[in-house]
């Protein structure tokens, strides 16, 4: 399997795009996501992929343009063949725009469902297929999302949310502070949060220190191989680390690393297995 990444070009969508990559795979891929506390979205330029909807204990074929929501467990995706695929990783900025109602979405759902109609969602596909170069998916890409996110205003409070939670502080942030900060009760803050997020702010901050952990280790393997990274994302110590990574993955830390895709810190790739 092979991951090539490549960034969107316009400045005005740097705050809710991350950026954008291929995945290409010769062979059927079973896989599946490590929490990260924002949504993320995949365009099937080849072959298929379905979902495992753990409530009805089956896997079910998604459309090829799919957002996947911010979820507070890692979600499963299978290939049964050749694949090509598009994927957008987005900021947690996405859920503040107006309109969207990204805390109502509970599974993967089809760009016509949260974005354009079903006849633009069309002509995007039409628009990637026809090129072959990421150069050109991207300038694809930065249009569509213009067109289709640009429109919206966002809620200056949740912004200011993320701000606080995804900055560059290596000090544990609390509910409190946050509260604080936004001269709001406890309470407050975590009804509003979960009804834009559908996340609690307690459960987000899980899930971004973890990322910011993984990625440490992930950018220098040589300097954090003892998860020494661990001690500078608001853990007390390896242990609480060790302890969180299995709460959110189900995995420790050494198991978790062994299986992701090379660096990606959200992206598991399991053993082949039988249908």
């Amino acid at each position: 399997m092979q991951i090539e990444l490549f960034p969107s070009n316009r400045k005005d969508l740097s705050q809710l795009i991350e950026t954008y990559y291929c995945v290409r795979s010769p062979e059927p891929i079973d896989a599946s996501t490590v929490p990260n506390g924002r949504p993320d979205g995949s365009i099937l330029l080849e072959g298929q992929l379905e979902w495992y909807f753990p409530d009805k204990g089956t896997f079910e074929l998604l459309p090829p343009c799919t957002l996947y929501p911010a979820t507070t467990n890692g979600g499963r995706a299978r290939t049964d063949g050749p694949t090509v695929c598009l994927a957008i990783k987005f900021f947690p900025k996405l859920f503040t725009l107006n309109g969207l109602n990204t805390a109502m979405i509970k599974g993967p759902i089809g760009f016509q469902d949260i974005f354009s109609s079903q006849e633009r969602v069309d002509k995007l596909l039409r628009d990637l297929k026809a090129q072959t170069s990421h150069d050109a998916h991207a300038v694809i890409l930065d249009d569509y999302f213009i067109e289709c996110l640009l429109t919206a205003d966002t809620d200056a409070w949740l912004t200011e949310v993320f701000r606080l939670v995804e900055k560059d502080d290596t000090a544990p942030l609390k509910i409190e502070s946050i509260a604080d900060h936004l001269g709001i009760n406890i309470k407050t803050l975590e009804r509003k949060f979960k009804k834009a997020t559908g996340l609690s702010p307690k459960e987000f901050i899980s899930f971004t220190q973890l990322q910011k952990t993984l990625h440490e280790i992930i950018k220098e393997p040589a300097v954090h191989g003892k998860f020494t990274a661990s001690l500078g994302a608001g853990y007390h110590d390896q242990s609480h680390f060790i302890k969180t990574c299995q709460r959110i993955t189900g995995h420790t830390p050494k198991k978790l690393m062994s299986q992701l895709v090379s660096k990606k810190s959200d992206l598991l790739i399991h053993p082949k297995t039988k249908s």
